[in-house]
C-alpha cells in the first residue's frame, strides 16, 4: 500500500504557493498549487464551442483540515470564493474557485 501522505507533503512542497482559506472555522495559512486555465466546453453539434476559465487551488487536507464550499481563498493577492470542491480520496482536495 502506498504512503500519500509523505506524497503529498513533497508534492505541495515542490509546487505550491501561499494561500490563506478563511472558512467557518478563522483563517488558515496553508499552500496550494494554483492553477488558472482555460477550457474549451463542447455545445451542441454544429456551434461553435466557447472557452471556460477554471481556476483552481490543489490543498494537501493534512494542512487546511477540511475547507467548505463558500470559504474565502487569498492567493496571488486575489481573492475567491469555494465555488465546488474535488477530493481524490488519498489526501489531496482541489478546490475550483470563482472571483
Amino acid at each position: 500500500m502506498i504512503a500519500f501522505g509523505p506524497l503529498n507533503t513533497a508534492v505541495v512542497g515542490t509546487f505550491a504557493e501561499p494561500a490563506t482559506i478563511t472558512g467557518s472555522g478563522g483563517a488558515v495559512e496553508t499552500r496550494g498549487i494554483f492553477d488558472s486555465r482555460h477550457f474549451e466546453v463542447q455545445l451542441a453539434e454544429g456551434e461553435v464551442g466557447v472557452s471556460e476559465l477554471v481556476t483552481t487551488l490543489t490543498v494537501n487536507e493534512a494542512e487546511t483540515g477540511v475547507v467548505e464550499v463558500g470559504a474565502t481563498v487569498v492567493v496571488r493577492a486575489t481573492t475567491y470564493r469555494v465555488k465546488d470542491k474535488r477530493p481524490d480520496g488519498q489526501g489531496m482536495t482541489v478546490l475550483e474557485l470563482e472571483a
